[in-house]
């Protein structure tokens, strides 16, 4: 039998106590007693069941070193075939031994799937019933039976789906050693094998359901603008419409984006929605034809294995068996996802917005005075084309292929290199190719802000590493043009180039990082570290950590990996940390050193050695394995560890709907909403970039950002203990926290109608990959707006107010951030990020005393150390205008005193305003006891009525700083964590506040932020960006573990004196026709009731 011992036999076994499979004993049998114990009710309500010793199993299957496997020499047993209703025909049970389970047939799995065919129903079996009953032996996601033609009866059998593969097996030989007949499903489905045979470079679409009254021409204007290659309406003999047709277009994006505006539309003329597939391929057809001959009435919903348990002729075995396909020579590729066969709902899919998609097409340009597109300066690194959109001409710009810009860049750098004389990388691995955003004035200028606009460059920047010379490399190369105006390049050339030195180390990212767990795995004095301690190397895994600044490995690009082991495949590798910390060359995989951290220590013992070079004058006298107990927080584990564990039941759902569709606009990468008006760019370091904030006032476009951005954060850890210090994570400069972007689920991270962005990156070979979906837009209620009523005559006015919020999450590691920019009716901009995942871990050694001063012990020998998560937000203001200053408001008691003359009863108190002047002085930190606000204002404008300048107030309660000492590491490598707020004079390419290169940077006080603000430059009436630092101090608490709840951190810029009067009062106060009384929702549950 195939693949006897994979890992899901082997948890099957090892959760049942039938250990040491050996493919020669057949020794090993179970007796009735533990049989019977073995296979009884996972849920039972009438038994408790006693837990399995996790403990002990995590033992056996991952410290085979260490521990014996017990041997078991137990009997086999017949079992009484009896068994209750749904079942009511039985089989021969089953043999119990070892050796007879594992060579059941009933077990062999060809299609890797979960479903699983049961035989011996009752003729009243529901499917409600079916699952009742099998989801005893495993845990079941739905159930479904086979009914007569009469539909009233089952016909015996039917299928159970499980949660996965083990869940199933351990149900088939539950059942099957009762007598009941189960098997894993042998056969696809109709529409499986149909999406398996699909062309996947087909571009020719069938279109079905179309109005009878169309031609060839009206089918073309459907299809405007794309390059149609051919397309036909098929007439019956009479020459008349028969409401189908084929379109094919030049390639497969351009057919995909069509199938997803146009399926489920209805058109004039025709009473049913339009249908829009990929059109059959060749093979589909042939085996149509073959399953028509063979059964004439099949139906594509029918499943194979349900024919061929209920026909005996053999039909539709011989139509669709793997044999008979054979003969005809079709080729099955590997199932993929298609638009050809899939389950299309009613409801048209939300509105997917990709970069490659959105150089497809563009539509007219419309006349205004001044362009509000950022699409010159665009972050996205495959958003390379300028969508014609707000031109003051009505050129059309070029459209590009998608990823060409990239292709340009990666093949100038390898040309470049092969001609290069001098010095230069012997062995090409991309780092990162990412656009270079044109100097502020020029874009202005081109926006129409400024005349005279110069002629923008178009360029990419291409970082580079070289693992044979173990340098890095940085090149700049000019890119043809995406806009009329731009500077004419006609073909891809590096125009710059330079070795950086050796303190200058880009970004670690995903490749990199990935790469050190296969250097841990394969390492002998790792592999010999982790059988010390009892740890199966295959149950071996690693995070990849930049190592801030290691003195003893200068020059040199290294990586700590934090070591963890699994009980089980699917076991939260984070409950089980091991007791040492590898560092590696990340250049060559040298392994440079093991280091081996201090315990806590015990009363009347020196502190712990806080350096590398005291670690090693006072190393650790033992070894210990990691802890034992699993912590998962999968379902379907903490079900394997806890069988009485349960998903908790009565929460009903919400539903999310906009049945008249979404109120904003995307056009290209410019998103509209509401009077708000700005750019959605992305890119591998900052992750979300918004550009060109404005805000329509009227028929009065005032600008307000032109950029807003997380330029930086830090995460650094109070444990001192050597190596802790190596724990402060810049995720954004040292990992590229965009390429860390999640791919978003529909309905589970977003909910409600939802249009998608797709982000784009380079891989160190040069190609490009998509993360898809990885910025989500939408609407959300936010509650109320503004409300009075009248007490006098009881007039009530009441308006909703709304968000339009533009996310994207991102995974570092353990750990997971939620950036949420949120837009409102009132002219407020909102930042939340939102931080869960799993908290940062180390191993206590057995019987280490607690230091509850820096950690906590969230479980068993588990400690989270406390840390800090800071962020620094970029804020490029053009508040009306560029020039602008920030004020600070302290709010304060009057000086006089109770019984004064001017504050005789004490109640007194007033504002205190700041202008910062230079940026020296533009430093300072948030007070509660003041109320503290910092106010960016545009000091050449007046509020009409209250006289103060016009501005954005930024809000904060979140505010927090680095705990860490003046002169630490720390300290000198995030300048922006030292205070809440500086304010600098606006300078291109002063994007970042530690620096383009802050993996393993030294820092100081003539660096990055530090180094702007020690000019001391003028930052009154001036072009200034703020930064803002804000975050969370987290103290864990037991409840973050094994899983952190959300916990969020918010800043808001709100207007201030900017609008004459609330800016909202145009909103209308409309009734929701959706809303009712709990008691009528509950009553229309009934199913008496026919409302």
């Amino acid at each position: 039998m195939a693949n006897l011992f994979n890992d899901d036999f082997v948890k099957a076994f090892d959760f049942m106590g039938i250990n040491d499979l050996d493919d020669n004993d057949d020794r090993k049998n179970i007796n009735n007693r533990q049989f019977r114990d073995i296979f009884k009710p996972r849920n039972s309500d009438k038994r408790s069941l006693s837990l399995p010793d996790t403990a002990n199993t995590f033992n056996k299957a991952v410290f085979p070193y260490s521990y014996a496997s017990e041997s078991q020499n137990t009997t086999s047993s017949t079992h009484n075939r009896t068994f209750s209703y749904p079942f009511v025909n039985t089989v021969k049970p089953k043999q119990t031994d070892a050796r007879s389970i594992l060579n059941n047939p009933s077990l062999d799995n060809p299609l890797n799937t979960t479903n699983v065919f049961i035989q011996g129903l009752s003729p009243l079996t529901t499917p409600e019933d079916l699952q009742r009953a099998v989801e005893q032996y495993g845990m079941t996601s739905s159930a479904r039976v086979i009914m007569q033609p009469n539909k009233k009866t089952c016909k015996g059998y039917g299928f159970v789906q499980f949660i996965n593969t083990y869940e199933a097996q351990r149900a088939i030989i539950a059942l099957n050693c009762k007598g009941i007949n189960a098997a894993f499903a042998k056969q696809e489905s109709f529409t499986a094998r149909l999406r398996r045979l699909e062309d996947e470079g087909s571009t020719n679409l069938y279109l079905s359901n179309l109005p009878l009254d169309m031609d060839d021409g009206k089918l073309s204007v459907l299809f405007y603008p794309a390059n149609i290659q051919s397309l036909r309406v098929l007439k019956n003999e009479n020459g008349e419409s028969r409401g189908v047709g084929f379109v094919r277009v030049k390639d497969r994006q351009t057919a995909s984006y069509f199938i997803d505006k146009l399926h489920g539309i209805t058109l004039s003329g025709s009473s049913l929605p339009l249908q829009v597939r990929f059109a059959d391929s060749q093979s589909q057809k042939d085996f149509k034809k073959l399953a028509t001959r063979n059964k004439p009435s099949l139906k594509t919903s029918t499943s194979l294995s349900d024919m061929s348990a209920s026909l005996e002729n053999g039909a539709v075995e011989s139509a669709f068996n793997i044999g008979s396909l054979d003969q005809f020579q079709l080729q099955i590729p590997p199932l993929k996802h298609s638009h050809s066969y899939e389950s299309f709902t009613r409801i048209p899919p939300p509105l997917h917005t990709s970069a490659s998609l959105e150089e497809l097409f563009t539509t007219g340009n419309a006349k205004v005075k001044r362009k509000h597109s950022f699409d010159p300066f665009s972050d996205e690194l495959f958003d390379f084309k300028s969508f014609g959109l707000y031109q003051g001409n009505n050129s059309q710009p070029s459209i590009s292929n998608s990823n060409s810009s990239a292709k340009q860049a990666t093949d100038a750098t390898k040309a470049f290199v092969k001609l290069e004389q001098g010095l230069k990388p012997q062995s090409l691995q991309f780092n990162t190719v990412t656009l270079i955003e044109p100097p502020k004035q020029q874009v202005l200028a081109w926006l129409g802000y400024e005349d005279n606009a110069p002629l923008i460059t178009r360029q990419a920047e291409v970082i580079l590493l070289d693992g044979q010379t173990q340098t890095a490399w940085e090149s700049v190369v000019d890119l043809p043009s995406n806009i009329s105006e731009g500077k004419s390049v006609k073909e891809a050339h590096v125009t710059k180039w330079k070795c950086l030195d050796k303190d200058q180390q880009p970004s670690l990212l995903v490749e990199e990082l990935n790469q050190a767990e296969k250097w841990a795995k394969s390492n002998p004095k790792i592999l010999e570290a982790v059988k010390e301690v009892g740890v199966d190397p295959e149950m071996l895994f690693c995070d990849g950590w930049c190592v801030s600044i290691d003195e003893r490995f200068p020059g040199r690009r290294l990586q700590q990996c934090l070591m963890f082991a699994r009980s089980r495949p699917g076991d939260s590798l984070y409950a089980h940390p091991l007791d040492f910390v590898p560092v590696f060359d990340s250049h060559t995989g040298e392994l440079l050193a093991l280091d081996f951290p201090p315990l806590n220590a015990q009363d009347g013992e020196p502190a712990p050695p806080s350096s590398a070079k005291d670690n090693a004058e006072r190393p650790r006298k033992f070894r210990f394995p990691p802890p034992s107990t699993n912590q998962n927080y999968l379902p379907e584990q903490i079900k394997q560890d806890d069988p009485s564990f349960k998903l908790r039941e009565g929460l009903k759902p919400i539903h999310i709907t906009q049945p008249e569709g979404v109120s904003y606009n995307i056009e290209g990468r410019v998103l509209r909403w509401q009077n708000w008006s700005l750019h959605v760019g992305f890119n591998y370091r900052d992750g979300l970039v918004l550009n060109n904030v404005t805000y329509d006032d009227n028929g009065t476009i005032r600008p307000l950002f032109y950029r807003l951005s997380i330029a930086e954060m830090v995460v650094p850890y109070g444990i001192t203990k050597f190596p802790g210090h190596r724990k402060h994570a810049f995720d954004t400069g040292e990992y590229g926290i965009g390429t860390l972007s999640n791919s978003l689920s529909l309905g589970c991270d977003c909910l409600g109608s939802i249009s998608y962005m797709d982000a784009d990156f380079v891989k160190r070979s040069g190609e490009s990959k998509t993360t898809k979906s990885a910025v989500c837009i939408h609407e959300e209620d936010a509650g109320i707006l503004h409300k009075h009523t009248d007490f006098r005559d009881l007039k009530v006015h009441v308006a909703r107010n709304r968000k339009l919020i533009i996310s994207n999450i991102c995974t570092v590691a353990n750990y997971e951030y939620g950036f949420y920019w949120s837009f409102g009716l009132d002219g407020n901009i909102e930042l939340e990020v939102k931080l869960t995942g799993i908290v940062n871990v180390t191993a206590m050694g057995p019987n280490e005393p607690r230091n509850k001063q820096i950690e906590t012990e969230v479980a068993p020998r588990i400690a989270a150390p406390f840390h800090q998560h800071l962020f620094s937000l970029r804020i490029d203001s053009m508040i009306d205008g560029q020039k602008n200053q920030v004020v600070q408001t302290d709010i304060v008691p009057d000086e006089d005193v109770v019984g004064g003359p001017t504050n005789y009863y004490g109640n007194g108190f007033h504002t205190e305003k700041t202008i910062f002047k230079n940026s020296k002085d533009a430093i300072s930190d948030y007070d509660a006891t003041k109320a503290r606000t910092w106010t960016i204002e545009n000091p050449n404008k007046e509020h009409y009525s209250s006289g103060n300048q016009v501005g954005y107030k930024i809000m904060c309660n979140n505010m927090s700083t680095m705990f860490a000492k003046k002169g630490s590491m720390l300290y000198n490598r995030a300048p922006f964590a030292r205070h809440g707020i500086h304010v600098t004079k606006y300078q291109d390419n002063t994007l970042y506040p530690s620096g383009m290169y802050v993996n393993q940077c030294e820092g100081g006080e003539q660096f990055a932020l530090s180094d702007w603000i020690a000019k001391g430059d003028n930052v009154q009436n001036e072009d200034i960006v703020t930064w803002l630092t804000f975050g969370a101090n987290h103290v864990v608490r037991p409840e973050d573990w094994p899983i952190m709840p959300v916990e969020s951190v918010k800043v808001h810029l709100k207007p201030s004196n900017f609008f004459d009067r609330n800016p909202a009062l145009d909103v209308p106060s409309v009734k929701d026709s959706k809303s009712r009384l709990a008691e009528e929702a509950e009553a229309t549950q009934d199913c008496c009731n026919n409302k």
